[in-house]
């Protein structure tokens, strides 16, 4: 599989194979990509924890949950059925607030990584570390990585990003699994045997609704309206 497959296809998997495991070598491969993301002056500002004992993973799931349930009991349903356009529209209210029972796929998932960033782990004396907006981006180029690299293996992944959302609930993780507190967690990700393939992902915009060309507002256009425009034009041109 190459990259642009594994782009177009990668899906949230939250139903995983209970008990199978993803062999050791695949896993491997996974954890490896990760730090082949990019950073700021090559910092490398992350670290990852690899969580597979069960009852860790149960008790992420435990607070994923309950995160949950406070979250989906806070804001209507109604709120975000606009954002779920792609679903039937009996399914929405399900889709939101019976979701929380779903995040519990951390215990059922082979492998949970905890993305940390480090960033009092810089020489920088401003702008590069904990203030800094560049942790971020090169901690996600590096889950990035990881649902690619996932997704061309055949291994299932999925954000959980509910397990540390709450302020609360993770300063319970970062006690539980002794977290410096100059470290920020920013999500589980959860990796096993897809329980099945999904179906392909909804529709996003197209590329003029998010591209602007030179200027904000212009929008971009794609090399294939401009090439029948510009047949267009020399059709027109030819005629006349």
């Amino acid at each position: 599989m190459d990259v642009f497959e594994a782009i177009y296809t990668r899906r949230s998997m939250r139903y995983f194979k209970e008990g199978e495991k993803i062999p050791d070598w695949k896993l491997e491969r996974i954890l490896d990509v990760a730090r082949w993301a990019p950073s700021g002056e090559n910092m490398q500002y992350w670290k990852y924890i690899v969580i597979r004992d069960q009852e860790v993973k149960r008790w992420i799931a435990d607070i994923s949950e309950e995160t949950a349930i406070m979250v989906m009991g806070r804001d209507p349903w109604s709120v975000t059925q606009d954002r779920q356009w792609f679903m039937p529209e009996e399914l929405r209210p399900y889709a939101f607030q019976g979701f929380t029972k779903v995040l519990r796929y951390p215990e059922t998932a082979d492998v949970v990584l905890i993305p940390c960033i480090t960033p009092a782990d810089t020489d920088y004396p401003t702008g590069m570390g904990e203030a800094s907006y560049h942790p971020y981006v090169g901690i996600g180029a590096g889950i990035q990585n990881i649902w690619l690299a996932a997704t061309a293996l055949g291994v299932g992944c999925g954000f959980n990003a509910v397990a540390v959302a709450d302020t609360r609930r993770s300063e319970e993780l970062f006690d539980y699994l002794g977290i410096p507190r100059s470290v920020k967690p920013i999500t589980a990700l959860c990796l096993g045997v897809p329980a099945f393939l999904r179906a392909a992902a909804p529709s996003r915009y197209p590329l003029e609704g998010i591209m602007y060309e030179e200027v904000w507002g212009n929008p971009y256009r794609r090399l294939d309206y401009r090439e029948k425009r510009t047949e267009r034009v020399t059709s027109m041109v030819s005629s006349t």
